[in-house]
């Protein structure tokens, strides 16, 4: 850990993982367009599932596809030695959870945390995430420094 090779050799690591979670059956997908060397677009789709370093994000379905995609997280710890960060691993719903789907999600891990805001790669994302939260600080910072420049002048 902190070798220059260190985080290009925790991504190969890691990438069976993101691999093997884009194809499970549950995974969102989404359609793309690319165009063909010949000029031609294809239609293809791709799963919702993304990693950068240690911060890595899947799309699920439901409860029934998050569970084995917990499943396969655990089993992928058990070969590789790595653990996920449970503290931290957090469920962000597209929409309002009932009791009885917070108790489905949490068949695999019973103390993951659910969560309608949260800071992904730097942006704020889920149901109760505003435009406010994502620009508060940097407005805050601003202003104190028109503030600091004004009482200068």
């Amino acid at each position: 850990q902190g070798g220059p090779a260190s985080g290009i050799l925790f991504e190969i690591s890691v990438d069976p993982l993101l691999m093997t979670l884009e194809q499970l059956e549950g995974v969102v997908r989404r359609p793309v367009r690319t165009k063909a060397a010949d000029g031609r677009v294809e239609k293809t789709d791709e799963a919702i599932v993304s990693g950068f370093v240690d911060d890595w994000s899947v799309e699920f379905e439901g409860p029934k596809a998050l569970n084995m995609g917990l499943k396969k997280i655990a089993k992928f710890e058990i070969a590789s030695g790595q653990r996920m960060n449970r503290e931290e691993t957090v469920i962000v719903p597209a929409r309002k959870l009932t009791e009885k789907e917070e108790k489905a999600c949490r068949s695999e891990w019973k103390t993951i945390k659910i969560s309608y805001k949260e800071r992904l790669l730097g942006i704020f994302i889920g149901l109760n995430a505003t435009i406010w939260d994502q620009y508060n600080i940097p407005i805050e910072k601003f202003e104190s420094v028109l503030t600091r420049l004004v009482v200068a002048l």
